[in-house]
């Protein structure tokens, strides 16, 4: 029997954002995934971590998942260990992103804040360290996420390519929504 593992991430209520700039359909998204990953795929619900806007606590130990910077680091850190050598590891992401000036996407979380993203964003950089210390033997990275740059302009050069210089050479499958530089867009039809 397969041990596979999964964290599904929706984002659609922003503290720091107004409220045209939320998203409607990011919650729904990743609860689609963990539907998909159980149903489908053969994932037992127990080890897909669901972390939304009215996601429930995991758990005895009733850990939060609200998608907040500290309880979606937490669980990276700590709570992904039980995924440890598992046959399987995916993170799906949907919500807001963005290409910060150090040149690093970063995810943005339910308290992040644009003006300060190392501070109360995530970077894939440490998404991926954290993946990788699971030493899972396929990991699967999925950001339904805008990729574009934090000053607003449109983006030149190889702004972006860490994250996929460094999912490749550790050989994690990522899938990006869009480009660097680009929108991804919520569809109602879809």
């Amino acid at each position: 029997m397969s041990n596979n593992w999964a964290i599904a991430i929706g984002v659609n209520y922003y503290e720091h954002l107004p409220a045209p700039r939320h998203l409607k359909y990011a919650v729904r998204d990743a609860d689609s995934i963990k539907k998909f990953l159980c149903n489908q795929a053969g994932f037992s619900p127990d080890q897909v971590l669901l972390c939304s806007d009215d996601s429930e606590p995991i758990g005895n130990r009733k850990i939060p998942t609200h998608p907040t910077r500290s309880n979606l680091r937490r669980l990276l850190r700590d709570e992904i260990v039980r995924a440890k050598r598992a046959d399987n590891l995916w993170l799906f992401f949907s919500g807001h992103g963005i290409l910060g000036r150090d040149n690093h996407d970063y995810l943005i979380p339910r308290d992040g804040y644009s003006r300060d993203l190392e501070g109360t964003a995530i970077s894939i950089d440490f998404v991926i360290r954290c993946l990788i210390d699971c030493q899972a033997k396929n990991v699967v990275l999925a950001l339904d996420m805008c990729r574009e740059i934090e000053d607003g302009s449109k983006g030149m050069g190889d702004l972006g390519t860490d994250t996929v210089k460094l999912a490749k050479q550790r050989g994690i499958i990522t899938i990006f929504s869009c480009d660097k530089g680009e929108i991804s867009y919520e569809i109602p039809e879809l």
